[in-house]
């Protein structure tokens, strides 16, 4: 019994992968809720565990203090839905780094490609809902986004992150394309092809830097000589890309210009300029809101968007008070949040792994963090489940994956 049990978990686990992008936030906790049952049913061996204290330390040094948070927040009902969202950063981790020995390299990597899979899917079920619009430019984006989110509720950005990632993993783990199996050969060249034609279909400003940075690290330590040059050269030809195609160019380039221009900031309606205004006025409140009495400890885990809305009120910014926004910034977020603290424990969250990857040259690896860093930038990543699973369950796995490979 106690075996299957186990044997259950990498299942679970495939099934939360491919989910992730596919199932509503609720769908996620119930998964991740029965994996931990099963975990504790299957009586871990919990050596496994003390063996890497201090990558298990950071998941769960960051929760620990949004949980001490609560204490002093004066929004009790945000700071406990904030703690639940968090509570994979504690579950998944534990799960996966316990679970080594069913978890071998061939596991792991069938988990990750399920999680690829999972986004393909996301991405032409999408298709069905725009295929009727899919020649004008800027109407493709909008009801791309919208479709994203009528299917599940994903944030663009968090779905560019998706994407970026399901590239890297395939160039990771199957570059250089072998011809002697031609089933495989087609299916990665369609995913690869599938992935790049929806990012930039997405054309999400944060997405597409993010992904262009992660591409930097990724072809340095990945790809030798010739190959580095063709890589080089398709970044080359994604930024031409956004050069040449008119929208794309006009919301990269002439855009944020429009939103430094006194007459046009105000008299738009362009959702491509009043979001980056939007987002000036919250980075404003972002540093406003940051006091000498609360930057140690912060405001509280749940009270981020209250103190900004307050910020909002003050300063007459109409649109950020009207939807009650975030941070839209997750190193910010942490620090109004749980003070330095908080900002530190994210902060090695990140850095470590990133530290790891250069020692041992990971590439996967170091273009995951690099993703996830550079988007924390432009979103509160850890403000949502897509987020917070999406860290929880690859991050443990690329370790899994690049201990193995190590040995």
């Amino acid at each position: 019994m106690q075996s299957a049990i186990k044997a259950a978990i990498p299942v679970g686990l495939i099934v939360l992968s491919f989910g992730l992008p596919l199932l509503i936030p609720n769908h996620h906790s119930i998964i991740i809720f029965i994996l931990g049952t099963l975990w504790i049913l299957s009586k871990p061996d919990l050596k496994e565990l003390l063996s890497d204290k201090v990558r298990l330390g950071c998941f769960l040094s960051l929760s620990l203090i949004s949980l001490v948070g609560v204490i002093y927040s004066s929004n009790k009902g945000q700071a406990i839905a904030t703690v639940e969202t968090l509570s994979s950063l504690v579950i998944l981790p534990i799960i996966v780094l316990s679970s080594r020995p069913i978890l071998t390299s061939n596991v792991a990597r069938r988990i990750l490609i399920a999680f690829v899979v999972g986004v393909i899917a996301l991405n032409l079920t999408s298709l069905f809902f725009i295929s009727y619009d899919v020649w004008d430019a800027q109407k493709l984006q909008s009801k791309l986004i919208e479709a994203n989110y009528l299917i599940v509720r994903i944030h663009p950005v968090f779905t560019s992150l998706y994407i970026s990632f399901c590239i890297f993993f395939l160039l990771d783990q199957f570059f250089p394309l072998q011809t002697d199996n031609r089933n495989k050969l087609g299916l990665v060249i369609f995913g690869l092809a599938v992935l790049v034609v929806y990012l930039i279909w997405l054309n999400s400003r944060a997405g597409i830097l993010a992904f262009l940075i992660a591409s930097i690290f990724f072809i340095h330590y990945k790809f030798k000589s010739i190959q580095k040059i063709f890589a080089y050269g398709s970044i080359i030809m994604l930024l031409g890309l956004i050069s040449l195609n008119p929208f794309m160019r006009y919301r990269f380039f002439k855009a944020p210009l429009n939103a430094l221009d006194a007459h046009v900031k105000h008299n738009t309606k362009d959702p491509n300029v009043y979001t980056l205004l939007n987002r000036t006025e919250i980075c404003q409140c972002n540093v406003e809101s940051l006091k000498f009495n609360s930057i140690f400890f912060g405001y509280g885990t749940g009270d981020v968007r209250d103190v900004l809305k307050e910020c909002y009120r003050k300063n007459g910014f109409e649109k950020p008070m009207a939807e009650s926004m975030d941070s839209h910034n997750e190193y910010f977020a942490q620090l109004l949040r749980n003070g330095l603290l908080g900002l530190a424990a994210f902060v090695a969250l990140l850095l470590l792994p990133f530290l790891h990857a250069l020692k041992n040259k990971d590439t996967l690896l170091g273009a995951f963090i690099i993703l996830f860093s550079v988007t924390a930038l432009f979103e509160n990543v850890l403000g949502s489940q897509k987020g917070v699973a999406f860290l929880a369950l690859i991050l443990p796995l690329l370790y899994l994956l690049s201990g193995q490979k190590n040995k």
